[in-house]
């Protein structure tokens, strides 16, 4: 199944990169086909009809570099796509502070109450704090 869809994804590849090259060639071609009896009954001369043939080369030319252009914004939409949909998933980060705070706040509790009952012989009243003395 890989080898397929590899096999598969290669051929689309390259049919994508040479169908404007090859829109280039009919195009042209279709041009030569409809020019050339104005050559020969001297209705334009040769050096028109070769010129006329190298703007329609050139234009193709920028028609494959647009084409080109187009395919890399192509692939890069589906990861831009998969960026844009983890971007998009709910957070839990509010959830997470307000949990965060309040092991915060019953730490600083019991760090007090241990530090009463080390320093002032007092038992502390927090479950965090060992009262049994053995350190």
């Amino acid at each position: 199944a890989c080898n397929r869809a590899t096999t598969l994804a290669s051929m689309f590849r390259v049919t994508n990169q040479e169908f404007a090259p090859f829109m280039t060639t009919i195009v042209i071609a279709v041009y030569v086909m409809s020019s050339y009896a104005s050559v020969t009954s001297n209705a334009i001369t040769i050096g028109e009809f070769l010129t006329s043939v190298a703007v329609w080369r050139s234009i193709g030319g920028a028609y494959q570099n647009a084409y080109r252009d187009m395919l890399k914004v192509q692939q890069a939409a589906a990861p831009l796509l998969n960026i844009i949909h983890y971007m998009n998933l709910p957070v839990d980060t509010l959830d997470r502070l307000e949990v965060n705070r309040e092991l915060l706040s019953l730490g600083f509790v019991a760090q007090s109450q241990a530090h009463e009952a080390l320093f002032s012989g007092k038992m502390a009243s927090s479950s965090l704090v060992d009262t049994s003395g053995n350190v």
